[in-house]
């Protein structure tokens, strides 16, 4: 399976590295500059990704290379790993646009948080753009759905540098299709990533649920955490953060209620896993 990343960050890097241990043929799409400050030789062409892992332990992945907008062409490829925050995708869209037009058949795979609309109950009929992030719902419409893949990720990892990621335990990335016709294409995945032993995944019928429960602490703890200037296991801990941080919890369920989603959240446990 050829697969193209978009978005070499902590996230993209370490599915990178762990799709291409697990077998895949995985190659990097940057921006042309980073190719001279990413590799040493320029006559390189297969850049190295480099996972600090636990116990001061250090993994060196070879990648198939390094790719840019007019080069991406260059190989075939069956499918493209978004692994940017849903607000830098608009960015991306001419990119995007070429890819689709070269790979019309491709499958694409959003990960970190998904695309939009994934936190709808019906994303494969529904048609309301969230215009915050999508505007005039250019995106909705430049990537077809039936060929779409969603991924939650949960990782500690974190972006030390160009191809360097601390990897302080090994995460969890929860998978699933749009359309049963990217079923397989979503299972194969998630054994290629199983067995990197880098990445554990698992293929869901729905993302809804762990989406929505995901973002009870994006939109609670970690910008608390941020303006408090404390660390999350901390401020769960803070007896007057943690109050507070239970009714920012309740307000995102309200929203939660408001668009559909059913599920039944427990603020309590959210806190907790969080500590």
């Amino acid at each position: 399976m050829n697969i193209l990343i978009l978005g070499v960050g902590a996230i993209g890097g370490l599915v990178g590295a762990s799709l291409k241990k697990g077998g895949a043929t995985v190659g990097l799409w940057v921006r042309e500059e980073a190719t001279t400050n990413w590799l040493r030789d320029p006559k390189d062409l297969e850049p190295m990704l480099e996972l600090q892992l636990p116990a001061n332990q250090k993994e060196r992945v070879r990648i198939d290379g390094l790719y840019t907008t007019p080069t991406f062409h260059s190989r075939k490829w069956d499918g493209i790993v978004l692994a940017v925050k849903a607000q830098q995708l608009p960015r991306s869209m001419n990119d995007l646009e070429r890819f689709f037009h070269v790979f019309p058949k491709a499958w694409h795979l959003t990960i970190v948080n998904g695309i939009p609309w994934w936190y709808l109950p019906n994303p494969s009929t529904e048609t309301a753009p969230l215009a915050s992030v999508d505007p005039r719902g250019k995106l909705r419409a430049l990537l077809p759905l039936e060929q779409g893949l969603g991924g939650v990720a949960w990782s500690g990892a974190a972006n030390l540098g160009l191809g360097h990621i601390r990897v302080p335990f090994v995460g969890q990335v929860e998978l699933s299709e749009v359309h049963p016709s990217q079923r397989n294409v979503c299972a194969q995945l998630c054994r290629i990533l199983n067995q990197s032993h880098l990445l554990g995944a698992e293929h869901r019928s729905s993302l809804l649920d762990t989406i929505w429960y995901k973002l009870l602490g994006n939109a609670t703890i970690n910008p608390l955490s941020v303006i408090k200037n404390m660390k999350q296991d901390v401020l769960v801990n803070d007896a007057g953060s943690h109050e507070k941080l239970r009714d920012l919890i309740l307000e995102v369920i309200a929203v939660a209620r408001a668009c559909g989603i059913k599920r039944e959240f427990n603020p309590e446990k959210r806190l907790k896993d969080a500590a």
